[in-house]
């Protein structure tokens, strides 16, 4: 890790705009590098940051070719086209996945230093596609994955329960999609029980209202691109959260896609887990309790990942 604090920022769209301004008020960085197919793209976002620098931090914002990226710490890659209304995930493989081969061999050129933190759509799939078409090993090799999915599931249960959503302890895993998983046997507020904290406090809290939660948490992102064209906030926050836990190597828990193989009986594909984060990226995939209906589905969003990749290489 050096000491220079460096990120780079590949795409400068909605997302990766959005990530750069969230790293920016973060004061993570001392130095934020924006690249882009569109150069003048990536140069009007990269000025507009350096205007609010004075009254954040001191801090380097810089845009220009790969060369730039050279010695950063951590390369953020959101390049790619967004979900339309109507597709899925899955249905941007094609596009995204050839904009990464072409992406990959200049991260590598320039940055072979560095983690990579995908969170270009569909990202387990190109987290995977990530590692197969580079030399990344894959503690260096991270999915946004389910941090995301996780933060909605809680803001939701904290909306039901009228509670502040930071006390909710609450996991999906499996694949950032259709197939992820909602750990309910595990889920907390502050350490107690979930179902016994919403029984004293009167709410009805059966499978019922608990699917009612996980549909909100799904089908939220369609409705926010629907809305405004992109979903870039929550994202960004996200994103931000997982470089605080390389750089300042926190060792901190986060449900991140990464390489799986052996683990739950699954095997050769990236997906979410909660695992620990440290300086050198992947510390170590968690070992979390789950019961078997859990368990079924996290193989079968496995299997779902599974059958995609299988179509690609």
């Amino acid at each position: 890790m050096n000491s220079s604090r460096k990120v780079s920022v590949i795409g400068a769209g909605a997302v990766g705009s959005q990530v750069a301004f969230s790293l920016m008020l973060s004061k993570l960085a001392q130095e934020i590098v924006l690249v882009d197919v569109n150069a003048e793209k990536a140069k009007g976002e990269a000025v507009d940051l350096a205007h609010g620098t004075p009254l954040v931090a001191p801090m380097k914002i810089s845009h220009a070719d790969f060369s730039l990226i050279k010695d950063s710490d951590i390369i953020l890659y959101a390049a790619g086209v967004g979900r339309k209304p109507g597709e899925t995930r899955l249905d941007l493989v094609n596009k995204n996945l050839s904009i990464l081969k072409t992406t990959l061999p200049k991260i590598e050129e320039y940055a072979p230093n560095s983690i990579l933190v995908i969170i270009a759509n569909p990202v387990d799939i190109l987290t995977y596609a990530t590692l197969k078409l580079s030399n990344f090993p894959p503690n260096r090799v991270i999915g946004s994955g389910t941090v995301i999915d996780s933060n909605r599931l809680r803001y939701y249960i904290g909306d039901y329960l009228k509670i502040n959503p930071s006390n909710v302890e609450a996991h999906i895993v499996g694949e950032h999609g259709a197939s992820a998983v909602p750990l309910w046997s595990d889920a907390k507020i502050q350490g107690f029980n979930i179902d016994e904290f919403a029984k004293n406090l009167g709410y009805e809290f059966d499978d019922s209202i608990k699917q009612n939660l996980v549909d909100q948490t799904k089908n939220s992102p369609a409705e926010v691109i629907k809305g405004k064209g992109a979903t870039n906030f929550a994202i960004a926050v996200s994103a931000t959260e997982i470089v605080r836990a390389i750089l300042n190597n926190e060792s901190t828990l986060l449900p991140v896609s990464t390489y799986i193989d052996g683990a739950y009986g699954i095997n050769d594909v990236c997906l979410s887990l909660p695992t620990l984060l440290d300086n050198t990226g992947v510390k170590s995939v968690f070992n979390v309790e789950m019961n078997e209906q859990e368990l079924k589905d996290l193989k079968s969003s496995a299997e779902a990942l599974s059958k995609v990749i299988s179509d690609i290489f």
